[in-house]
């Protein structure tokens, strides 16, 4: 069985980029009596991006939907600022920057932000590996898509852990409802 297969791989990545939506949105539901509107109303946005980015990944990782943007970011480096040419790719943002930049102000934890950057990082990497056609495409569509299955797989794991101590939570109230 090839596990780069985009039909394992993509809904991999769904599940993935849904369940650190839903963790975010569980961090997010502490502070948002304290949140004044335009926050909320910033907090709905990038919810609303979240799920986007989670139901099209292709459109913001893919080399066909980002490669001529982040080619244009490199040149705009070029002509701003005095950069010799190995420095240029690493100064102007990747798709996986752009993408994490617009949702880190949702995410609360550090371990989050952490977990949702590597799991970009590693959609990035399936996505650039399997379109370059030579044998270290190979290697980062293979070791990407490994670790997005991997990762995607302890994500819905914390959110299903999250899930079942909610609904503990809420039967030990129903209990101690009963018992007065």
């Amino acid at each position: 069985m090839n596990i780069t297969k985009e039909q394992s791989v993509y809904p991999a990545i769904k599940d993935g980029l849904m369940g650190l939506k839903y963790l975010s949105k569980i961090k997010l539901i502490k502070y948002w009596d304290t949140m004044t509107k335009e926050e909320r109303w910033k907090a709905g946005r990038i919810l609303v991006y979240m799920e986007q980015v989670a139901n099209n990944p292709a459109l913001y990782f893919s080399r066909a939907a980002t490669q001529n943007a982040w080619a244009e970011r490199i040149k705009a480096i070029e002509q701003t600022a005095d950069v010799k040419s190995d420095g240029r790719d690493n100064l102007a943002q990747d798709p996986k920057d752009i993408v994490f930049y617009n949702v880190f102000p949702l995410l609360a934890s550090q371990k989050l932000k952490v977990q949702y950057y590597n799991f970009c990082s590693s959609i990035l990497d399936w996505e650039y590996g399997r379109t370059m056609n030579n044998e270290i495409g190979i290697i980062y569509e293979m070791q990407g898509a490994r670790k997005i299955l991997r990762e995607s797989k302890k994500i819905k794991q914390e959110v299903n852990t999250f899930k079942f101590h909610n609904l503990v939570r809420n039967l030990k109230k129903k209990c101690k409802q009963f018992h007065r």
